[in-house]
Parts: structure tokens; sequence; C-alpha cells
């Protein structure tokens, strides 16, 4: 009788222990590009317009490998968002996806 208590009491401990994992979510900022079927190419305009006094601006609020910049923020040439100098890629294409209206773009393209 105590073997079969002690053996009830260990299954209990063991079947404890497994439910206590935790999901482990992965860092998807600092990932390489992700191919997804919804990411499109546009030109470099359709996210990011050129001010008269040099600076650029974006059109809509813009995410760049996890840094958000709002909708109309204006920023000098060399201004980095998520490690990455956008306005080095001025007239190029970009691929983005587009959630909850926001531009995320995926990769810049040469």
């Amino acid at each position: 009788m105590k073997k079969l208590i002690l053996l009830i009491v260990l299954m209990i401990a063991i079947v404890s222990a497994f439910g206590q994992t935790k999901t482990i979510t992965k860092d998807t900022s600092k990932s390489d590009f992700v191919t997804t079927n919804t990411a499109f190419r546009v030109n470099y305009d359709y996210v990011f317009k050129r001010n008269t006094d040099g600076s650029y601006s974006t059109l809509f609020p813009v995410q760049v490998n996890g840094d958000m910049i709002g909708s109309g923020a204006s920023f000098p040439p060399g201004t980095s968002f998520g490690g990455v100098d956008v306005t080095a890629y001025a007239g190029h294409d970009l691929m983005i996806d587009t959630v909850r209206r926001v531009v995320i773009i995926r990769k810049f393209l040469k």
C-alpha cells in the first residue's frame, strides 16, 4: 500500500513538472528577411518622400527591423532605424507588408 501511494505521489510530481514548460518565442526583429505570401515590391517613393530641405519624411507609419517611425516623421540623411540607413536606399525598391495600416519593410532591394 505504501508503494502504491509513493508511486501516485511520484506520478503527480512528474506530471506537474512537465505541465510547467514555457513556449519559447523567437525575436523576429533581428532575423533575416522572411519570405511571406503577402509581401510586395514598391518604389522607395511610395513610403518616403524627400523634403525641400534635404531631409526625408515617411508617408505612413513605418516599421524597420522592429523600430517604428511615425507617419510624417522627418529625419536627415544618415539617420538609421533598426540599424539601417533608410536614406541610403533612396531610388531603390522595397519589399513591404502592411499590417494594421503600418508599412513593414521586409527588405531593401538594390
